[in-house]
């Protein structure tokens, strides 16, 4: 059962911690030893590191399968109070996404400033890569982790990170079952926002362009399970869906869930503008969406607005300088990146407190991409 949740809106400042230094990972895990010693990896740590409680037995079990594999141990400084590092993992879905690059930054800078360093580590929304990510960052004693979930069903490795005493927090995106703190954007308000807008034009064909089905997208006519799709891009589909709902019979039509990319966005945009009766706008989910769609768009022969209204689901640098300027769902995503480092150190001071979410509002900034209004 998940402890009581603190629901926070607002998170300002950093408290301080240790100095480190960090290494390089060694070539043989500590994953390696603890299984070739028949211990868990939390046993192997405190044996090779010296610290906590470990048998004599296993403690020569551990060594002994150290030095028969080669194992090289990361020597960085250490907290002595429970021998990890202050070095704070963190675990991203695409590091050239704008969301992701600007939160990254942020997290970065608010770890400066808190005398902290981060190791950052790129998923590709691929599943076994944020295994293997989190295993490493436990291979390197990290004191916590932030991580932008692959899966939204499956967190054991999260969970096991936190039974090493490791604090996880979860960024953009929620993990059914984990009982973790979170920080994440309003994104079915700002959805909803943007939905209004169109539908306030009078369009009534509006496509729905997204990745949140994972890097392998949504197979056409498979049965659709939103509370299995990645948080945050499933809190738009549902605000993207019961908006439709009110206004017409049929409202997943024009839901395109592609693989992640641009190109695949490209692609998907393509098959729905080729449609006979095809849609009148469009919104993207994200901003690298977004290129996809605003491409497919052109390359079609199709003008925006004139043609096809467009709406992204976050607003990247470039949305102001677009022609015509793009219409988008804006996240406070620097603040996004300063509250989980804020929500590690919190944990780390206080490893027993209730698990926090932190809340924090969208806008919808109308521009030229959604301009003018059309027949049903």
């Amino acid at each position: 059962m998940e402890r009581p949740r603190n629901i926070s809106r607002v998170v300002d400042g950093v408290d301080r911690v240790d100095d480190l230094v960090d290494r390089r990972p060694p070539s043989v895990t500590l994953t390696e030893v603890a299984q070739r010693a028949g211990v868990s990896r939390a046993t192997a740590a405190r044996a090779l590191g010296g610290y906590g409680s470990a048998s004599a037995a296993a403690r020569d079990r551990v060594l002994a399968a150290a030095a028969a594999l080669g194992y090289r141990p990361n020597l960085p400084a250490r907290n002595t109070r429970n021998g990890t590092t202050t070095t704070v993992g963190v675990v991203v879905a695409d590091i050239a996404s704008p969301f992701f690059g600007q939160s990254t930054r942020s997290i970065s800078d608010a770890a400066k400033a808190a005398g902290l360093e981060i190791m950052v580590l790129n998923t590709d929304e691929e599943l076994e890569a944020e295994r293997a990510a989190v295993h490493l960052l436990l291979d390197q004693r990290v004191a916590g982790m932030v991580v932008a979930a692959a899966s939204r069903t499956d967190g054991r490795h999260l969970a096991q990170a936190q039974a090493e005493g490791v604090p996880v927090v979860l960024l953009d995106r929620r993990v059914i079952g984990l009982d973790a703190d979170r920080v994440y954007a309003d994104n079915g308000a700002g959805a909803a926002l943007a939905m209004a807008e169109l539908i306030g034009q009078g369009h009534r064909r509006i496509g729905y362009v997204s990745s949140a089905a994972g890097p392998h997208g949504h197979p056409p006519g498979a049965p659709l399970v939103v509370d299995e799709l990645v948080s945050s891009g499933g809190d738009r589909i549902r605000a993207y869906l019961a908006a439709l709902a009110e206004v017409v019979d049929e409202p997943t039509r024009y839901l395109a869930l592609c693989p992640f990319g641009e190109e695949a966005a490209y692609a998907a945009t393509r098959e729905l503008l080729a449609r006979p009766d095809r849609p009148t706008a469009v919104f993207a989910s994200d901003s690298v969406i977004a290129l996809g769609v605003l491409r497919a768009i052109a390359d079609a022969g199709f003008a925006v607005p004139g043609d096809v209204a467009v709406v992204a689901g976050d607003e990247p640098a470039w949305s102001r300088v677009t022609t015509p300027p793009l219409s988008t769902v804006t996240q406070p995503v620097a603040a996004l990146g300063r509250a989980a480092l804020e929500l590690v150190t919190r944990r780390l001071a206080d490893p027993t407190s209730p698990c926090t979410d932190v809340v924090l509002p969208t806008t919808f900034q109308a521009r030229a991409s959604t301009g003018g209004s059309v027949g049903a």
